[in-house]
């Protein structure tokens, strides 16, 4: 019997978000013949620890980070990386390929390091200093993956000097992600938050955090129902601008009309019972989880045309691109969305979008082949792993 090749997964935390889920989808799907799987996060922020699918993993630790670079977390992940020796270590995102890195430096023995990049732009906040040490590290990874082909144009354009680099769209279970909600099961969960059968139900999946943008979708819902549509809304999630949220709901006379509905573990009768789905954000969404899953359940989805969304939505087919901050053109967008058959006919061509080009399975065998390098590219090289 072959091998199997060991791994470490590496993240920042477990908070709930697009990357951490990722994350969680290697771990429930990566063939364990192949693999033998261990998962660390360096930040014990847990939102997501009771979906851990731990009887898969051999080790699932935290290294107990702090605010900032945290030495002694580097110290217990090196220790066990000495212990465990694995052949890959994985990370996801910039701040855990930082550790990664310091930790190969430092462990005394080579392993592959491998990148898992879900960024399309440095936060506003990034310095001079730290955009000049990513880019150095990107340069020693031995493999970047992006998670769109916008995004790897993006990186490639400011200049990043990468030794392998590919993209591979995100992917979800499109037989977990069906809409199997009867008309009974649905009528009760919308009556459950005080919604009736006939609303025009708008529903937002996202974390409440300031680059999600809330408040936009708000003014436009508030404009919505001034123009005479009673449309009602669904705010799935948390997070720290909830306060914010709730405040303009308040002052926008809008509580009878939004229901927000807190951390939820399982979204799919959520957004079962919505007719229609939007995405707001202002910072660039590099290839969004929630918009494939909402179009896996069969809903259409209005969203910023950022990152990698536009290879995601077909405008007009599968549902509707605007351009961020622009209020006036979600208006119309959601009025449009109004008419019923619309917005079922794009809500199945959705799906079918899901189920031809996003699916699980085909991630996971991407990610197999470049975990077991049944496909080693040639430095520099760029190859699309989306279909």
């Amino acid at each position: 019997m072959k091998k199997k090749r060991k791994v470490l997964l590496l993240l920042n935390s477990l908070l709930s978000g697009g990357a951490e889920r990722h994350v969680l989808s290697l771990v429930d799907g990566l063939d364990r013949d192949m693999f033998k799987l261990s998962l660390a996060y360096l930040k014990r922020q847990e939102n997501l620890l009771p979906q851990v699918n731990a009887e898969r993993l051999d080790y699932l630790f935290c290294c107990e980070a702090r605010n900032g670079f945290d030495w002694a977390a580097l110290r217990k992940l090196i220790r066990h990386i000495r212990s465990t020796r694995p052949e890959v270590v994985m990370c996801t995102n910039q701040y855990s390929m930082l550790y990664g890195y310091l930790a190969r430096l430092l462990a005394g023995y080579r392993f592959e390091l491998i990148e898992v990049f879900h960024t399309t732009e440095m936060p506003k906040n990034a310095n001079q200093w730290h955009q000049r040490l990513y880019h150095k590290l990107f340069s020693k990874c031995d493999k970047v993956i992006f998670v769109s082909k916008n995004q790897q144009e993006y990186w490639l354009a400011q200049g990043l000097r990468l030794k392998q680099h590919q993209y591979i769209h995100n992917g979800v279970d499109t037989e977990h992600f069906r809409d199997s909600f009867s008309k009974v099961e649905k009528v009760a969960i919308r009556n459950r938050y005080g919604f009736a059968e006939s609303d025009y139900l708008v529903g937002v999946c996202a974390a409440f955090r300031p680059e999600k943008s809330h408040l936009d979708f708000l003014k436009a819902l508030r404009r919505v129902r001034d123009l005479g549509l009673p449309a009602k809304a669904l705010l799935i999630g948390d997070g720290p601008t909830r306060l914010e949220i709730e405040a303009y709901i308040r002052q926008s006379a809008l509580e009878d009309a939004v229901v927000i509905t807190g951390f939820q573990s399982d979204v799919r009768p959520l957004i079962a019972i919505c007719d229609v789905m939007v995405l707001t954000s202002i910072a660039v969404e590099t290839f969004s989880i929630a918009v494939l899953e909402s179009m896996a359940l069969g809903k259409p989805v209005i969203s910023t045309a950022i990152g990698g969304v536009p290879e995601q939505i077909t405008h007009g087919a599968t549902g509707f691109l605007f351009e961020k901050g622009d209020v006036d053109a979600l208006v119309e967008l959601l009025l449009r969305l109004s008419d019923k058959p619309l917005r079922e006919e794009m809500g199945r061509s959705a799906r079918a979008t899901v189920v031809e080009r996003f699916t699980l399975d085909r991630m996971l065998a991407a990610y197999e082949d470049i975990l077991m390098e049944k496909d080693v590219l040639t430095s520099g090289i760029s190859r699309a792993c989306s279909t």
